[in-house]
């Protein structure tokens, strides 16, 4: 007995089979299908699978990716606390859980790149190449990060998002995409009262309150840069547009510290 089969590899054939068997008159068909039955005894061993598997087309590299041990790991820390990472793509969509609390592979890489390296032009920029290329994978998913990490980043991504969508009625759905990234990295910061915070204390952030004031204030430094710019996709994937809120910031931050503690 087979309970809850899932089709690693062939669906579109299985689907094809389907409708073949549905609409003809097969009751002198004679022909056998050969069918492979794997139970794997855990889910690392149905991961490899998959993976092996399916190298005969073209797949996303986050679809690779999902089957690393710590997207598996991610995905179990977050649910517990409402948020759902959506290892295979859509996953959580089909089963009904809320839009604005999955995140995929590809965006939690977004977030992680503007909040935790602080280069929310790269995020803006090269999506894709974020988890496909390894030098920048392996600085954004790192063993050593404490987990909670990607709860902090996630949070503040999606705060960031639900910020624009209710306060910011102007904006295109273009602008509020090309700065969002910016937002969040500054978001982080203030609240930490950092230019540069470590990863540890933005990992500090996972369970803390955030207030809308923090978003107002980073939208507003944010949104007059990229105006000032031209306010277009080429300043946000460019490096200028993070050049210069760098710049506000560490001009902030050295006003704020007393005289013996100002940067030389």
């Amino acid at each position: 007995m087979i309970e809850n089969p899932e089709i690693v590899n062939g669906l579109q054939t299985s689907t094809e089979i389907h409708n073949y068997f549905s609409t003809c008159n097969t009751v002198a068909e004679q022909r056998n299908l050969l069918v492979r039955v794997i139970v794997p005894n855990a889910p690392e061993s149905r991961d490899r699978i998959i993976k092996a598997t399916n190298s005969q087309t073209a797949i996303p590299p986050a679809s690779l990716r999902a089957t690393d041990r710590i997207h598996r790991d991610i995905e179990e820390y977050l649910r517990p606390f409402g948020f759902y990472y959506d290892r295979r793509k859509n996953y959580y969509k089909n089963e009904g859980k809320p839009v604005n609390r999955i995140i995929g592979i590809p965006q939690m890489a977004q977030a992680t790149m503007a909040v935790v390296l602080k280069r929310p032009d790269t995020a803006r920029a090269r999506p894709s190449s974020l988890i496909k290329r390894d030098e920048e994978y392996l600085q954004l998913f790192k063993d050593t990060y404490p987990i909670e990490i990607y709860r902090a980043c996630a949070r503040i991504l999606k705060k960031t998002e639900e910020f624009l969508n209710l306060h910011t009625d102007n904006l295109s759905s273009g602008d509020k995409n090309n700065i969002k990234f910016y937002i969040a990295m500054v978001v982080a910061r203030e609240i930490l009262n950092k230019f540069d915070p470590s990863v540890s204390e933005l990992a500090s952030l996972a369970g803390k309150d955030i207030d809308d004031s923090f978003f107002s204030s980073a939208y507003a430094l944010v949104n007059t840069e990229y105006r000032n710019l031209g306010g277009t996709d080429r300043v946000a994937k460019g490096s200028e547009l993070v050049t210069s809120i760098n710049q506000k910031l560490s001009e902030r931050y050295l006003t704020t510290l007393t005289p013996s503690k100002q940067i030389k």
